[in-house]
């Protein structure tokens, strides 16, 4: 025989809305399951990436934060200098009416083998929003930085 808390309902997202009878042991396990979900979603952001903190430095991905260990390597190695990340570079001035614009690079460096300047994004998926997009022609009208991502 089985203890049954009381009664109670249950709505569907379809709008279904029904009585539903379940054990002490039962409920237990289905808040201990939301209570983990609730914890997952609580560290994921709006695209779905789990912030990570390395050596005391905090990215927005695993991805993001995995780069930034494959660039340290190769700057020990020698191949590229001047290291830095999560750079400001101003796209639009302030104005009387209007904050500045900025994009956020993820990694800038140079690198010895291309004898030039790198302005790297992380990007996972097929998360190339309409904001970023904008910012990336306005990067390039404004400074001629082109954006290699990765």
């Amino acid at each position: 025989m089985h203890n049954f808390i009381k009664p109670g309902i249950c709505v569907f997202a379809e709008g279904a809305v029904v009585n539903v009878n379940i054990t002490e042991e039962g409920y237990a396990i289905i808040v201990t399951i939301m209570n983990l979900f609730t914890e997952i979603l609580r560290n994921m952001n709006k695209y779905r990436n789990r912030e990570v903190t390395v050596d005391g430095l905090r990215f927005q991905s695993v991805k993001e934060a995995s780069r930034w260990q494959e660039l340290l390597m190769l700057e020990r190695a020698g191949e590229i200098t001047g290291l830095v990340r999560q750079q400001r570079i101003e796209l639009i001035p302030k104005t009387k009416l209007y904050r500045a614009c900025y994009y956020v690079c993820d990694f800038i460096y140079f690198d010895k083998r291309e004898n030039k300047t790198i302005y790297e994004d992380v990007k996972g998926g097929s998360f190339r929003t309409k904001e970023y997009l904008l910012k990336r022609k306005l990067l390039y009208w404004r400074h001629g930085i082109e954006i290699k991502e990765t």
